[in-house]
């Protein structure tokens, strides 16, 4: 077991005082030197409580670490003075009410930050034991604990009551550990919160604080611009400095507009961000096939758990995995898609995986961040992952394996926390079968396959799709009150949806296009092969029900009848708009009609 098995555990709700009791009864077996269950204790605090005892650090001793040498007291406060922007960001971004924020040194030295007086403690793994530092300094990963697993329990109970901690590693301009971040609280249900806001306040240091201020702008822009949020970075004076390509493509504005000259000149001071990302609310549909994948979405969105997204072109595959990240924890993080078909084979490699300069001939000035590395702390959405070439498919794996991404032309694995959604259109297991996909990657990347129908399978939809995009294109087109004709409804209905809601959503936008100043949407409206589908797909109905029900009148005049039955039906019995439909005054209509009349009678 490791510690993100915990963090699963946490997230199915299977930490309790049942699993605190199972996890003081194997402290005690350590205490004793008897074997201690790893399906109980994950490893990285085990191998802690191992370097503990190797320390000879008492578990029982209640003494209090406090630093007293004023050369260590100097070296905190000037770490602190240092990073204070960095600081003061964090109290006015984040609402740290519910929690004790401190800043820890790689030596051990911290303290708890907007509190006074000053009292530096010695929280380093030899003086204090097993604590969230502990394991984030040792691991380099961010790292959560709860009470009954400090090795020092008594002390910690004893000075700071029943507490809990989640940290996070920060590191400096060359990417060198150099402390933590720290989140104690008081309540072990802030466990998953503490988690990923500190993960995230360290991911802040990292990828923004450090390249704004040394300089390093062209890696704070490739960050940047791999976000699906529009960001904009301005001055106190109220002037731009950067903007995103989302942000550009957002606003529809020119890129020259928007970047200052003094971009190199002064700090940014705010970031604004506007999310477009789609929801559940966004998804619409009442089919039970719709429902079922929606529902199951749901449960699993505040997971951990790798997700697959099957389902033919236009179906809503990105629109799934959107709302499944901002329905989970990591919402408040990156959310960065990539679509393996729509790159050539050879880039898919560096797209993914980011390289250093001079990594390869042509490789850009400064090299590049790789779409895993910037969607940490957040979401990776891989469509059309069946495209993925099988050497990428070989270092995907061992990414999720490890948690560690290398850049081509790097030796050095950066540590990443990613949650996974892939997509597919294509029978994975099949491919495999044929050595076209890793069969142990799609096990690892399909522990729960979310399967959409095609619209075809979901014809109640049809319609109620169709009224939400006249509602978003009313908008669009600055239109008001715009309904649709029986006719038009009848076509939409018949249609096979061989692009799904996509082309649906086109077809749309082509009708309320052609509308011009009319109000009502007619089957002229629409694309011409959906018009042909449905007049060829009536006429054969038509014909077919004119054989089965031939009269003394003979096949064709029946089958003219059923066509004028029909248009009636379709225009809610009005026999002007019948005709005109037709081709026919309406005097030939009641001729008809009447004729009918007599044969039934």
């Amino acid at each position: 077991m490791q510690m993100y098995d915990l963090l699963q555990m946490i997230q199915f709700g299977e930490v309790n005082s049942r699993y605190f009791t199972k996890v003081n009864d194997q402290w005690n077996r350590f205490q004793e030197g008897r074997e201690v269950d790893n399906s109980v204790v994950p490893q990285e605090y085990l191998d802690s409580w191992k370097r503990c005892r190797a320390y000879r650090l008492d578990p029982y001793d209640l003494t209090l670490s406090v630093v007293e040498n004023p050369k260590q007291k100097e070296f905190f406060l000037n770490t602190v003075k240092k990073y204070e922007f960095y600081l003061q960001s964090v109290f006015e971004i984040f609402d740290l009410s519910d929690f004790l924020f401190k800043l820890q040194t790689r030596d051990g030295i911290c303290q708890l930050l907007g509190q006074s007086p000053l009292t530096l403690m010695d929280c380093s793994e030899k003086n204090s034991g097993t604590t969230s530092s502990s394991i984030a300094l040792y691991e380099d990963k961010p790292a959560v604990i709860f009470q009954p697993f400090y090795y020092r329990q008594t002390y910690v109970r004893k000075n700071f009551g029943e507490i809990h901690g989640a940290s996070a590693p920060i590191h400096n301009e060359k990417n060198e550990l150099i402390g933590d971040v720290v989140l104690l609280y008081h309540y072990p249900e802030l466990s998953l919160q503490a988690f990923h806001m500190v993960s995230l306040i360290a991911k802040i240091f990292d990828h923004l604080y450090w390249p704004l201020t040394f300089g390093h702008e062209r890696q704070l822009e490739q960050i940047m611009n791999c976000l699906p949020q529009g960001i904009a970075l301005g001055s106190k004076k109220e002037t731009i400095n950067f903007c995103n390509e989302k942000m550009v493509d957002l606003l529809e504005i020119r890129k020259k507009q928007n970047t200052g000259q003094g971009r190199k000149k002064s700090l940014p001071v705010f970031m604004k961000a506007q999310n477009d990302l789609y929801t559940f609310n966004h998804i619409k549909g009442k089919s039970p096939l719709i429902q079922k994948a929606k529902n199951t979405a749901e449960k699993i969105a505040d997971t951990y758990v790798p997700v697959m997204i099957y389902g033919e072109s236009g179906t809503g595959k990105e629109m799934f995995a959107q709302a499944i990240h901002n329905a989970s924890s990591r919402s408040g993080g990156p959310f960065i898609a990539i679509n393996c078909g729509a790159i050539p084979g050879e880039l898919v490699e560096s797209e993914l995986f980011g390289y250093e300069e001079g990594a390869f001939t042509g490789a850009s000035k400064g090299g590049k961040v790789g779409k895993i590395e910037a969607a940490s702390g957040g979401t990776l959405f891989l469509d059309e992952i069946e495209s993925m070439p099988l050497k990428d498919q070989i270092k995907l794996l061992r990414v999720l394996s490890t948690r560690k991404v290398q850049k081509i032309g790097s030796t050095k694995e950066v540590p990443v926390n990613v949650r996974l959604i892939s997509a597919t259109k294509t029978d994975l297991l099949q491919q495999a079968d044929e050595s076209l996909f890793r069969e142990d990657l799609f096990y690892r990347i399909s522990t729960f396959i979310v399967e959409l129908p095609p619209l075809r399978e979901r014809k109640e939809d049809i319609i109620l799709l169709a009224e939400e995009f006249i509602q978003r294109l009313e908008k669009r087109y600055s239109r008001s009150s715009i309904d649709m004709d029986w006719s038009f409804i009848n076509a939409l209905l018949s249609y096979k949806w061989r692009g799904n809601v996509r082309e649906l959503e086109h077809a749309m936008e082509h009708a309320v296009i052609m509308l011009d100043k009319q109000s009502s949407l007619l089957l002229e409206h629409l694309p011409e092969k959906i018009q042909d589908y449905y007049l060829n797909n009536t006429t054969e109905e038509i014909i077919e029900e004119a054989m089965e029900h031939e009269n003394k009148f003979g096949l064709l005049a029946l089958a003219e009848q059923k066509m004028i039955e029909r248009v009636l039906d379709s225009v809610d019995g009005n026999i002007s708009a019948a005709a005109e439909q037709l081709g026919i005054n309406r005097r030939t209509i009641y001729r008809k009609l009447q004729r009918k009349e007599n044969l039934d009678s």
